[in-house]
C-alpha cells in the first residue's frame, strides 16, 4: 500500500553512496516527500510494493535490473553505475517480468509516468513511483492513483475503472513483521489507507482472505573440476560431490559439473560415456543431459576447444535435474529430457583477444559452455561454465556477449536466472606493501616478500583481507611500481551483472575463507620430489586412494622385481614367475601380426642385438652381448654388447649401448648401473663408448639442460676421453640429437652419444693437439630412412650415423657406428638394407681402412606356426575384408604354454634360433608356407656377427630373455595400486623398490589435508613455493590493469542480480581432502526462488 513504505535498517541509509531513500532520485527528480503516516501490519494478507526483507541488498546499476537500457538511454535517463536501486525492482515495484511489455511510463525513475502517485509540499509536486499491493491467494490489489486509494477485488466492481491493474510478485512480509513508514498525503488518501489496515488487523470479512502459500525454493549445487590429463576415479569425484554436508550435492534440484581441460589421445573420452549418471546418488530420479542425441560425442556433454598436434582438449558441463521440476513443456504427452534441456551445451563468449594477439587461426582457449535448462513452463535457468580470458580487454568482450544473451532472454516471455561458475582469473594484487619487498630484478618476490606473502596466507583475517581487498576483482589502489590504479573494468562489469562468491563472503563475516586455489602442488611433483625421480599421477585423488596407493607401492611383492642383471643365474621358478608378469599380460601383446612379412608373428622376440660387420678391412668381433632387464624401460629391453677391434697390440676394446626410452627421462644413476652394473658387459676401461637413445623428449628447459653433456656425466674418468657433445655446431648445444618427427603432441628425437680415449686419438689436422675435430670428423646424422609412410612426413624408421677417425700409433682407421630402428615391414627393411650395403661399398672404394657395429632394433619376431594353431594355443577371429587375413591372437593356453618356454633355458634357445623369422621355414599358423626366410634378414646374416651366432656357437652361452614386447612398468603399477601411475623416468628395479620403501605418507598428508584455520608456515610453503622460499615468484604485468602474483582465488561463482528471479549464494569454498593438479576443485550451493503460478 503505497504509503506504507518499509526500509529495513540493513538499507537505511545507504552510506556507501551518500545518501538515502529520500534522495534516491535526486539527480533525475525532485526528493520524495518525508512520509509521515505510521502504521503496523500484523499479517501476511497484504505486501507492499517496496522490499522488506532483510536480507534485500543494494546493486548499482538499475536500468540492469529492467533489462531496458537502450530504451533509458534513448529517453535521456542516466544509466551510469551511480543509479542506485534496491535489489529485484521489477519484484519490488510489482512489475510483471514481461520484458518486452513493460513500458517507459512504468519505470519507477521516470518523471512523467501517468501511473504515478504525487503528493503536493511547499507548493512543489514530488513524483513516486506506483506501489501496488496484490494478495497473493485472492488477487486483490491496492493502488494509488492520482492520490486515491483503491481496493480492487478480483471478480468484483472496480471502485476505479480507468486504470490498469498491475500484478506483483514481490515477496511477502513475515507475519508481525513491522513495517514503519510516515508519509504526508491528502487526507482522503490518509483516511482509506486507514481502513484498509484497520480493516486487515481486525478482520473485516469482505476484505479477508486465507494465509498465502510460501514461494518455492530450489536448491542449486555446482562444481568446477580443471583436469590435466586422465579420467578422475568415481570415488574423487563423489568426493567433490558429497564429502561436505554443509555443501553437498545429495537431493539437490539441480547438479551441475563444470569440467575443464580434458585432453583426449586416442578418443579417451570414451571413460566419459554415461559418467555422470553413474556418478550420483538416486540417480533414476533426475534427468541428464548427456542424454541429448545433439551432443558432439554421444553420451558425453563436451565441447571441443583447441587441438594441440593430434591431442585435443575438451570442457564439459555435466548437468542434472530432479524430475519433480520437470513438466511437459513441449506439450506432447510425455515427460523426458528434451521438456528440460531444450538444446545442448554449446560454446559462447569465446575471447577475440588472447595473451595479447589476434587469434586468426585457432580458436581463443577462453570460452563459456553453456546449457539452458527449463524449470517448469515459464522459468529458464541458465547454467555457464567459464573461462575467462587474462586479459581485461577480451573479459569485457566475454561479459558482454553472455550480457546480450541474458537480455533478449528476458524478452521470450520465461522469468530467466543464471549461474555462473568457473575461472575468473582472479589474482592476488601486488600492493604498495609489496614495494620493498621485491628481488634486485624486481620481477619477483624477495625471501622476505615471500615470507610476509605466506603470513598473509595462513592466518584467517589477513586472508579475509587479501580476498576481499587485495585481489584483481577487487582491488583499487597503489600497486608495488607506485603507480595508482583504479577498479579493474571486466572486474566492475563482472560485479555489476553477478553477485559473486566475494559479496557472499563479505556479507557473512563469521564464514572462514578457504586457502587460495591455485597454485597448489600437484601430488605428482611431490611424488617425484619425495621419490627422486619424475612421476604422473594423472587424475583426481582422495586422501584415502593416496594412502592405499602408498602402501600398496612400499609392498610391492620382491618376485615382481627380482635382480635380473643376472638372469642366468635366476632359477626357473624365478624367471617363471617374472615371465608370467611382463610378457603377454595385455591384449596387445597377445594379438599376432599379420601384416610384417609372408609368416605371422608373435609380438615376442630379441629383436634389439648388437652386430659387427663381417667384410671390414679391420678385422672386429663380438664378445659379449646383454639384455638388462634390470633396467625398467618401456616394451624394449636395453641391450648392450662388448666388441674387439684387433688394432694395436692389445686390441681395441668398445663398449654400445641401446635403450628405447619412449620419452622417458635418462636417470644418471641409472645409466651408470646400465654401463657398469654387469662386470661381463662394462664400459669399465673401454676405448670407445656410445649410448644411442631413441624417442627422447626435449621439450622445454627440465628435460634439454639435464640431458646436456650427458655422457660426461655418466663416464666416471671425463677427462681421459674426448666427447662428441664438444662439437659446436651440433643443432642443440651438447646433445648431439636429431628431430625425426612428432608422436601426437610430443616431438621425436634420437641421439648417440659418443666418447673415445685419448690414447686412440691422433692429430689428424696437424694443428699440434688433439681434440673432438681428430675424432668425428662430421655430427651424427640420419642415413637409410624407411620408404613407408613418408608422402607428407618422414617416416622415423632411421638409422643414426656417427663417424669415429681412430688412430693406432701407424695408421689412421675410421669406425662407423649405427644406431639402427628397422621398420616392421619387410620390403621397408630390405630398402634400409640396400642402404646399408651403399654405404659399405662407398667406404671400400674410399681404400680407408674401417670397421663397423650396428645396434638397436632389428625388428625380427618369434614366427606364430602351424604347431602351436595346432595344439589349441591360438584363437581364430572373425574373417577379414577380402584379400585380408582374419584377426589372430593368443588364447589363455598359448600364454601360459610360452610362458613355460621362455622360464626353461632350453626351450628359450630353441625359441631364438629356430623360431625367429631370422631363419625359420616351414608353415605358419595362418596356413603360409615358408620356403626361406625374408630377404632382408637373409642379407643381414650375410653382413654382420650377431648374439644368435654366439648362442649357436656356445652351448653354454647365456640365453637372455626376449627383449620384447615386455610389460611396460607403467602397467604394472597401475594394475598393482588400481589408479593411473607412471614412472617417467628410466629407472632400475632396485632403485625404484627402495625408494617405495622409504615413502612417507605423511608428507603427502599434509599437501592433501591443509586446513584454513590451522595451516603451519611450512605447509602454506611446500604447497604452493614447493618448499623453498628461493623459489621465484613472479610478478605477472602483461595484458593485467595491475601488477599481480601468480596465486589466488581465481575459481568462482556469480548469481545473475539483474533477472526477475531472487537467486542467492549460500555456500561457497574448496574441496579439501582431495589431491588434485595445481587448481583446486571448488563447489558452491545457490537458492533459486521460483515465482508463484498465478
Amino acid at each position: 500500500v503505497l504509503g506504507t513504505m518499509s526500509f529495513p535498517p540493513q538499507v537505511w541509509p545507504m552510506p556507501s553512496y551518500g545518501f538515502g531513500w529520500g534522495s534516491l532520485v535526486h539527480q533525475h527528480m525532485e526528493a520524495l516527500p518525508q512520509l509521515s503516516y505510521t502504521s503496523t501490519l500484523r499479517s501476511a494478507q497484504l505486501r507492499t510494493g517496496m522490499p522488506t526483507s532483510p536480507t534485500y541488498a543494494t546493486f548499482d546499476y538499475m536500468p540492469q535490473a529492467w533489462g531496458v537500457v537502450p530504451q533509458l538511454e534513448r529517453s535521456g535517463i542516466p544509466t551510469s553505475p551511480t543509479n542506485i536501486i534496491f535489489d529485484y525492482m521489477p519484484h519490488a515495484w510489482g512489475v510483471v517480468p514481461q520484458l518486452g511489455s513493460i513500458r517507459i511510463s512504468d519505470m519507477p525513475m521516470h518523471t512523467e509516468s501517468p501511473t504515478t502517485f504525487s503528493a503536493q509540499t511547499n507548493s512543489r509536486q514530488y513524483v513516486c513511483p506506483p506501489a501496488p499491493t496484490t494478495c497473493m491467494h485472492c488477487g486483490w490489489t491496492c493502488r494509488c492513483m492520482d492520490g486515491k486509494t483503491d481496493i480492487i477485488r478480483r471478480g468484483h466492481q472496480s471502485t476505479t475503472t480507468d486504470t490498469q491493474q498491475v500484478e506483483s510478485d514481490a515477496l511477502v512480509p513475515p507475519e508481525d513483521e513491522v513495517i514503519t513508514s510516515t508519509a504526508q498525503v491528502s487526507d482522503d488518501t490518509q483516511g482509506k489507507v486507514s481502513r484498509l489496515l484497520k480493516d486487515a488487523e481486525f478482520g473485516d470479512e469482505s476484505h479477508k482472505c486465507e494465509e498465502a502459500p510460501e514461494p518455492e525454493t530450489l536448491r542449486i549445487w555446482t562444481g568446477v573440476l580443471r583436469l590435466e590429463s586422465e579420467i578422475p576415479s568415481d570415488e574423487s569425484l563423489r568426493a567433490i560431490l558429497y564429502n561436505d554436508a554443509n555443501n553437498s550435492a545429495k537431493d539437490a534440484d539441480v547438479v551441475a559439473l563444470f569440467i575443464m581441460d580434458i585432453r583426449d589421445k586416442k578418443s579417451r573420452l570414451q571413460g566419459y560415456q554415461h559418467f555422470f549418471s553413474k556418478l550420483l546418488l538416486d540417480a533414476s530420479e533426475y534427468f541428464f543431459n548427456e542424454t541429448d542425441e545433439g551432443l558432439l560425442i554421444p553420451h558425453v556433454p563436451a565441447l571441443r576447444l583447441n587441438p594441440e598436434d593430434s591431442e585435443e582438449r575438451f570442457a564439459a558441463l555435466c548437468v542434472a535435474v530432479h524430475k519433480r521440476h520437470v513438466v511437459d513443456v513441449d506439450n506432447d504427452g510425455s515427460i523426458c529430457h528434451h521438456d528440460v534441456f531444450p538444446f545442448p551445451p554449446h560454446l559462447t563468449a569465446r575471447a577475440q583477444v588472447h595473451s595479447g594477439k589476434l587469434e586468426l587461426k585457432r580458436d581463443s582457449d577462453s570460452y563459456a559452455i553453456q546449457q539452458d535448462v527449463c524449470l517448469g513452463h515459464h522459468v529458464q535457468l541458465k547454467l555457464l561454465g567459464v573461462n575467462l580470458d587474462p586479459d581485461p580487454n577480451a573479459q569485457i568482450s566475454q561479459l558482454e556477449e553472455i550480457h546480450r544473451d541474458f537480455y533478449f532472454a528476458g524478452r521470450t516471455g520465461f522469468k530467466t536466472a543464471a549461474v555462473i561458475f568457473g575461472d575468473f582469473e582472479d589474482r592476488l594484487v601486488a600492493t604498495d606493501q609489496y614495494s620493498r619487498l621485491l628481488s634486485s630484478s624486481e620481477d619477483t618476490l624477495s625471501t622476505r616478500g615471500i615470507c610476509s606473502l605466506i603470513d598473509k596466507v595462513r592466518h584467517p583475517n589477513k586472508r579475509r583481507e587479501l580476498l576481499l581487498n587485495a585481489s584483481s576483482c577487487t582491488f583499487s589502489g597503489y600497486g608495488a611500481y607506485g603507480k595508482h590504479h583504479d577498479p579493474c573494468a571486466a572486474a566492475q562489469r563482472l560485479r555489476s551483472m553477478f553477485d559473486t562468491h566475494l559479496d557472499f563472503l563479505r556479507d557473512h563475516p563469521e564464514l572462514p575463507v578457504p586457502l587460495p586455489t591455485y597454485p597448489r602442488q600437484p601430488v605428482c611433483d611431490r611424488f617425484t620430489q619425495d621419490l627422486g625421480y619424475k612421476v604422473k599421477i594423472d587424475g583426481l585423488l582422495t586422501r584415502d586412494q593416496v594412502h592405499d596407493m602408498v602402501d600398496t607401492l612400499t609392498a610391492l611383492q620382491p618376485s615382481l622385481f627380482p635382480d635380473c642383471r643376472f638372469s642366468n643365474r635366476l632359477s626357473d621358478a624365478e624367471i617363471a614367475d617374472f615371465v608370467a608378469h611382463w610378457y603377454f599380460t595385455h591384449d596387445v601383446q597377445t594379438e599376432i601380426q599379420t601384416k610384417f612379412g609372408p609368416a605371422v608373428q608373435l609380438q615376442c622376440g630379441w629383436l634389439d642385438g648388437v652386430g659387427v660387420y663381417k667384410n671390414s678391412s679391420v678385422k672386429s668381433e663380438l664378445l659379449t652381448f646383454n639384455a638388462d632387464h634390470s633396467i625398467l624401460s618401456f616394451d624394449h629391453c636395453p641391450v648392450k654388447g662388448v666388441v674387439k677391434i684387433h688394432k694395436g697390440e692389445n686390441g681395441l676394446r668398445v663398449w654400445v649401448g641401446c635403450i628405447k626410452l619412449d620419452n622417458r627421462f635418462p636417470d644418471f644413476e641409472t645409466l651408470q648401473s646400465f654401463m657398469y652394473g654387469n662386470l661381463s658387459c662394462s664400459a669399465q676401461g673401454a676405448d670407445v663408448i656410445a649410448l644411442y637413445f631413441t624417442d627422447l623428449s626435449l621439450e622445454g628447459e627440465d628435460t634439454v639442460e639435464p640431458v646436456r653433456h650427458l655422457l660426461k656425466k655418466v663416464v666416471p674418468n671425463p677427462s681421459e676421453y674426448i666427447f662428441n657433445t664438444d662439437d659446436p655446431g651440433l643443432g642443440l648445444q651438447g646433445i648431439p640429437a636429431i628431430f625425426v618427427n612428432t608422436k601426437g603432441s610430443d616431438r621425436r628425437y634420437v641421439a648417440m652419444f659418443c666418447c673415445v680415449h685419448e690414447r686412440w686419438v691422433g692429430d689428424l689436422d696437424q694443428n699440434q693437439k688433439t681434440d673432438f675435430e681428430d675424432v668425428f670428423p662430421k655430427p651424427a646424422q640420419l642415413q637409410c630412412r624407411s620408404s613407408l609412410k613418408n608422402l607428407f612426413a618422414p617416416n622415423f624408421k632411421a638409422h643414426m650415423t656417427q663417424e669415429i677417425q681412430l688412430y693406432d700409433g701407424k695408421e689412421f682407421f675410421r669406425l662407423l657406428l649405427f644406431g639402427l630402428n628397422f621398420d616392421t615391414k619387410d620390403k621397408a627393411q630390405l630398402v634400409q638394407v640396400n642402404a646399408l650395403q651403399r654405404i659399405y661399398s662407398d667406404m671400400g672404394r674410399c681404400g680407408i681402412p674401417f670397421t663397423s657395429i650396428v645396434f638397436g632394433d632389428f625388428n625380427n619376431r618369434l614366427v606364430c606356426t602351424k604347431e602351436m594353431m595346432d595344439n589349441g594355443w591360438v584363437d581364430q577371429g572373425k574373417p577379414g575384408k577380402p584379400g585380408k587375413p582374419s584377426k589372430m591372437k593368443l588364447n589363455k593356453k598359448g600364454i601360459s604354454s610360452l610362458w613355460a618356454l621362455l622360464a626353461n633355458k632350453e626351450s628359450r634357445r630353441d625359441l631364438w634360433l629356430n623360431k625367429d623369422v631370422w631363419s625359420w621355414t616351414g608353415t605358419d599358423a595362418a596356413g603360409n608356407t615358408i620356403t626361406k626366410p625374408p630377404e632382408a634378414f637373409q642379407k643381414l646374416a650375410e653382413m654382420f656377427q650377431m648374439p644368435r651366432d654366439l648362442v649357436a656357437a656356445h652351448p653354454n652361452h647365456a640365453i637372455p630373455l626376449p627383449t620384447y614386447k615386455k610389460t611396460p612398468v607403467n602397467d604394472i603399477l597401475t594394475a598393482a595400486v588400481g589408479l593411473k601411475c607412471e614412472i617417467w623416468s628410466l629407472l632400475t628395479i632396485e632403485k625404484m623398490r627402495a625408494s617405495f620403501i622409504a615413502l612417507d605418507f605423511e608428507n603427502l598428508e599434509n599437501l592433501i589435508e591443509l586446513q584454513t584455520d590451522t595451516t603451519s608456515h611450512d605447509q602454506v610453503l611446500d604447497t604452493f613455493f614447493e618448499g623453498h622460499v628461493k623459489k621465484p615468484v613472479p610478478i605477472l604485468r602483461k595484458l593485467r590493469p595491475f601488477p599481480v602474483f601468480d596465486i589466488g582465488w581465481p575459481d568462482g561463482i556469480g548469481v545473475y542480480k539483474c533477472g526477475p528471479l531472487k537467486t542467492r549464494i549460500v555456500n561457497w569454498g574448496s574441496a579439501s581432502g582431495l589431491a588434485s593438479g595445481k587448481h583446486v576443485p571448488t563447489r558452491a550451493t545457490v537458492l533459486l526462488t521460483m515465482p508463484l503460478e498465478q
